[in-house]
């Protein structure tokens, strides 16, 4: 499949990232296509998260470039950010609110909501009894799927996933490796990172490591 056979490609060209005079990055390239899932391997430090990071916009590469259709994903006129989801290692979810009040906040955030409501998001995740519990009286895997949840509110092509797989059961994890695989049968792309060996029937994982 060349780089430019899907309407969506991302490609990352020469990325590189510095913290404090430590290279962190170092002329990273790669491209992923809709319908592909990539998995970002590498040991504790490796710079999983960084990479991640960078394909989402919260941080600058020190060099290099993300590009999507083949345009600058971050320029003026991009719809790239509009088409991204980005779930990192942290839940960023209120403990003080529910999950309901929860997703409905983050469903808000994105213009193209699918039809699942909240509530119908929850219980993919088996979690439509726990609609109205504060955050924190629930479990880490709770909170996870909390998290995760959110994904089925939103029509984005991209997900960003840094260690999603994190606390889940493995009722959990089938249920995620379902909603991935739903989600690139779709069209979507999935790029994620995870110490975990993961295998989705139906779906072939590509893998690219960091040293």
């Amino acid at each position: 499949m060349s780089e430019h056979s899907e309407a969506h490609a991302l490609k990352i060209s020469h990325i590189a990232f510095s913290r404090n005079e430590n290279v962190i990055l170092d002329d990273m390239n790669f491209s992923i296509n809709a319908g592909e899932l990539m998995q970002i391997d590498g040991a504790n430090g490796s710079g999983k998260s960084t990479l991640l990071r960078i394909l989402a916009g919260l941080l600058e590469p020190s060099h290099g470039h993300v590009q999507w259709h083949g345009q600058d994903a971050f320029g003026h006129g991009s719809d790239y950010q509009e088409q991204l989801m980005y779930l990192g290692h942290k839940n960023a979810i209120k403990d003080d609110l529910s999950p309901l009040e929860n997703l409905e906040f983050i469903r808000q955030l994105k213009h193209s909501q699918t039809e699942l409501g909240c509530l119908e998001a929850l219980e993919k995740f088996r979690l439509a009894s726990y609609g109205h519990t504060p955050i924190r009286r629930m479990s880490a895997g709770q909170k996870r799927k909390v998290s995760l949840a959110r994904l089925m509110l939103v029509k984005t092509t991209v997900w960003l996933l840094d260690e999603p797989f994190t606390a889940l059961d493995q009722a959990g994890k089938t249920i995620l490796e379902a909603v991935i695989k739903t989600h690139i049968h779709g069209g979507g792309l999935v790029i994620f990172a995870t110490h975990q060996a993961i295998e989705i029937e139906g779906c072939t994982v590509r893998h690219f490591h960091l040293n």
